[in-house]
């Protein structure tokens, strides 16, 4: 049985990555079988899962670091280090872009990150929305009476009814 059949088969069995990474499997190895089996609908894939940098590179990062979250100086054996990314792009894992912060830096970091997208989004709607109203054409209603309103939803009726009439004669209504 070669290592990829083993993860494929502890995934498929109900082991998670973390735990078979616990376990000592290659992360490129879990990864590459996480893509592939959640590809296939066999296992679901962890939320924000694309794979894991190898401890080698995690351990370089935290010394490189001293071991110290670079965001608030904490360390000891009571803090938890992450890696984070400096530019949100968990793909983008060059050396430069990672930096050890602990794990409340990176979460509040994370949070403030989310919440500026969110705003960022809604900003970017409401503009396009006040540029759809300024290109909309005003019509001046002060000047149509109830009897041209009435016209016109008779016109647009019988449009629909005669339109309803050459489906059932061509046979497109069923």
């Amino acid at each position: 049985m070669t290592k990829r059949e083993e993860i494929e088969g502890a995934l498929l069995s109900g082991m998670t990555p973390q735990q078979l990474f616990d376990a000592g499997y290659n992360p490129g190895s879990i990864g590459f079988c996480v893509s592939r089996l959640s590809t296939a609908k066999l296992v679901k894939r962890p939320k924000g899962f694309i794979g894991w940098l190898g401890r080698a590179q995690r351990l370089s990062i935290l010394r490189r670091d001293s071991y110290t979250c670079q965001k608030c100086g904490a360390h000891g054996n009571d803090v938890e280090l992450q890696i984070h990314h400096k530019d949100h792009n968990k793909r983008n894992n060059r050396r430069s872009n990672r930096i050890a912060w602990c794990k409340r830096c990176n979460f509040e970091e994370g949070q403030e990150y989310a919440r500026g997208r969110v705003l960022a989004k809604a900003e970017s709607r409401e503009s396009k929305r006040k540029e759809a109203i300024g290109n909309t054409v005003q019509v001046d209603r002060s000047n149509t009476s109830l009897q041209d309103l009435q016209k016109t939803a008779k016109g647009v009726t019988s449009f629909m009814k005669d339109l309803v009439d050459g489906m059932k004669y061509t046979g497109l209504d069923t």
